[in-house]
């Protein structure tokens, strides 16, 4: 997997997973029932049927038309590894009608009507579970969208500080060991393209990154002498990257990379920056 993609793994946190299961486990046993209780007094009159069955209906017949469509969706897919296919979407379109189709079978057994009222009355549970995992699909999707585009740009970002360093050390072989003035002259040297050198979070600078030129130290060396980092506004209050001597990017906060400023090493690398990002 591309590290650019592993942000997005990131993104979703245990509690926010764990509340959105929460609500749809409530919605499905309690919210279905309610609905299912209504269908159902209307089909049979029975005016005292009490919400506990229906939970318990709920509850069954979901539990086992998930695992119906669960044990489907893994069978389709052994068959499409053993053939080296890719068969998870037909297996997911399988999948579905076929939790559904359990689901109308075991409900079918709890309350004894005929198919066609059976079919009638589970319309109304079955609609309300998917107006359910609609509104929690987009409840739990969309902030997590903008939440992975945010992070996203954070970690193009590292990344583009690491080709920057790769290209200063290319620039100092090309020229005795001299470090490269300016970051623009990667960019004249046909080393970097323009668009390396602009922070994904803040497109409108042509260069994003703030640079004291200074020599590029390998890998391997130990070193906490900056060489570049995110000008303060790149992202925000998320912190800047930044860029040690010998490559190595780390993401800190304000107070991350004032421990980093305040070396004797980056004093100069401190002022500069100071007048660099303004008041």
């Amino acid at each position: 997997m591309p590290d650019v993609l592993v942000p997005y793994l990131k993104v979703v946190h245990w509690s926010v997973t764990i509340t959105i299961l929460l609500v749809f486990v409530a919605g499905w046993l309690y919210g279905c029932a309610y609905l299912l209780r209504g269908a159902l007094r209307k089909a049979t009159g029975q005016r005292r049927l009490g919400l506990p069955r229906c939970v318990l209906a709920m509850l069954l017949s979901g539990s086992a038309g998930i695992f119906a469509g669960g044990v489907l969706f893994m069978l389709i897919k052994t068959i499409g590894t053993a053939f080296k296919v890719d068969l998870t979407i037909p297996a997911a379109l399988l999948a579905v009608p076929a939790i559904a189709s359990v689901a109308y079978l075991v409900l079918a057994v709890m309350f004894p009507l005929s198919w066609k009222e059976m079919l009638h009355v589970s319309a109304r549970p079955f609609a309300g579970m998917l107006a359910l995992l609609i509104f929690l699909g987009a409840a739990g999707g969309i902030p997590t969208y903008y939440l992975g585009q945010r992070v996203f740009r954070q970690e193009r970002c590292r990344l583009r500080l690491r080709r920057i360093h790769a290209a200063l050390l290319q620039y100092e072989r090309k020229h005795a060991g001299t470090p490269a003035p300016t970051l623009q002259a990667l960019v004249d040297e046909n080393i970097l393209t323009p668009r390396s050198l602009a922070c994904p979070s803040a497109t409108e600078r042509a260069i994003g990154y703030f640079y004291l030129p200074g020599p590029s130290l390998p890998r391997e060396t130990s070193t906490n002498t900056l060489l570049a980092c995110d000008f303060r506004d790149n992202h925000g209050r998320a912190g800047r990257a930044i860029l040690l001597a010998n490559g190595d990017v780390m993401r800190r906060d304000e107070e991350g990379c004032q421990e980093y400023l305040a070396l004797p090493e980056n004093a100069a690398f401190a002022a500069a920056l100071r007048q660099a990002d303004g008041p």
